[in-house]
């Protein structure tokens, strides 16, 4: 019964789980002592992320034609995935996810000839469908 209230909790909000578990770890380590040199309500819950993991999602995503850029279809070959941002917010149950990749070979803006697109971000949903696409500009 303990096991699924912690699981439901970590699948339902997991900054309230992280939250508890590092506010209740740091409250167990003073009892026995321990000094903490950071307050406890300054401390951020980080949940842990397979970074790669969502880079294989988001390159499943752009693979079924769903990276569009203008008039343009984007391919895996064009890009190199480096950041994963997850954007939370209280209206939300889930968060939205947020990969910015480099463009290897830059595409000039459409009718700007010295404005080039550098990277892309994709916006991702919980069904890991890029729903959203972001271009990062560069003038040259």
């Amino acid at each position: 019964m303990r096991i699924y209230l912690l699981l439901s909790l970590m699948l339902v909000n997991p900054i309230v789980f992280a939250e508890r578990t590092c506010v209740g770890l740091l409250a167990k380590l003073e009892r026995q002592g321990f000094q903490s040199e950071i307050p406890t309500e300054t401390v951020l819950p980080y949940p842990k992320i397979n970074v790669r993991e969502v880079f294989g999602i988001f390159l499943k995503a752009v693979d079924l034609g769903q990276m569009q850029l203008f008039d343009k279809t984007l391919t895996r070959e064009m890009l190199h995935p480096l950041k994963v941002e997850y954007i939370y917010t209280p209206e939300d149950l889930y968060p939205t996810v947020n990969v910015y990749s480099e463009l290897l070979k830059p595409i000039p803006l459409p009718a700007m000839p010295d404005v080039y697109i550098m990277g892309v971000s994709g916006i991702m949903d919980v069904s890991g469908n890029i729903t959203e696409s972001i271009a990062h500009c560069n003038i040259e």
